[in-house]
């Protein structure tokens, strides 16, 4: 399955906002990440 057809059957604002969510989840990855670097 492309990327392509998953955009067609998808919303454009539901697609939007998985990406906002899954961002916002990379960055607290991120910072604990970076905390337990320095402990």
């Amino acid at each position: 399955m492309s990327s392509d057809i998953l955009l067609d059957i998808l919303p454009e604002s539901y697609v939007h906002d998985f990406i906002i969510r899954l961002f916002q989840n990379f960055q607290k990855i991120i910072e604990l990440y970076f905390k337990f670097i320095k402990t």
